[in-house]
């Protein structure tokens, strides 16, 4: 029904919209507000919004008790994002999920709110475990725990602004022109570099051994309320000319 309520919402503001440039005396395209009710139409009612994923050695029953069909069911959360469409939800149940994800698009990653167990996503040998690209803006992590191996990184976020809702992150690579918002969550090492910036707010950041915060970025960072170190080579560090975040 919310999802219904929507479309009725968001369709009936470009009516308005239209309504007043008409009034107005402009001259407009009606196909583009055609074009705009057949895309809400479509993200909003899709059928596949909603899919579970589940680690292989784990039963489908899991799914079964959040009310999700068995074709919505994944036992690889890569092959679900690329299978789910823009705006879906797609729900981890407890367990490791090793994995080198890449999330190119909007989409709602979250954990049960009733689990007891923690989900982890683990990147393997050499690979960074959760990668996000263009396209990603405003797709949302929340509640899981998020490791790399060995060489690898937890999280890089390389374009778009993903937000991160009390995740756990061992390493965190901020690059290019990203803006990722990490939000009551905590990040053993975070590093924020070239033009990209961010909102980190109410997360602790500490490192069992590096420095816990490195920002060498021109873009603008802002960091409130957080807990901040310590770090075996510091808790903070800030260079490069440009580089002026906000504390």
């Amino acid at each position: 029904r919310n999802m219904k309520d929507k479309v009725t919402v968001a369709s009936k503001c470009a009516e308005l919209v239209k309504e007043a440039l008409v009034a107005e005396g402009h001259k407009i395209d009606s196909t583009i507000f055609e074009e705009f009710s057949a895309t809400t139409q479509r993200k909003f009612n899709n059928p596949r919004l909603y899919a579970a994923v589940t680690p292989l050695f784990r039963d489908s029953s899991w799914a079964e008790d959040h009310n999700v069909s068995e074709r919505d069911v994944y036992t690889s959360l890569g092959r679900a994002i690329d299978e789910c469409p823009p705006y879906a939800r797609i729900m981890l149940s407890p367990g490791e999920f090793r994995e080198a994800v890449v999330v190119s698009k909007p989409l709602y990653i979250c954990t049960s709110p009733s689990a007891s167990e923690p989900t982890i996503i683990i990147g393997p040998d050499g690979k960074d475990a959760l990668t996000f690209l263009d396209g990603c803006q405003g797709a949302t992590i929340q509640g899981v725990t998020v490791q790399e191996s060995n060489t690898s990184v937890g999280v890089t976020v390389k374009a778009g602004n993903p937000v991160f809702h009390k995740v756990h992150i061992s390493s965190m690579h901020v690059q290019g022109k990203s803006s990722p918002s990490v939000l009551k969550s905590s990040v053993n090492t975070l590093k924020v570099e070239d033009a990209a910036g961010g909102t980190y707010a109410s997360s602790t950041f500490e490192s069992p051994e590096s420095v816990a915060v490195t920002v060498r970025s021109t873009g603008h960072s802002a960091f409130v309320m957080n807990t901040i170190g310590p770090g075996t080579s510091g808790s903070l560090l800030v260079s490069g000319k440009g580089c002026n975040p906000r504390f």
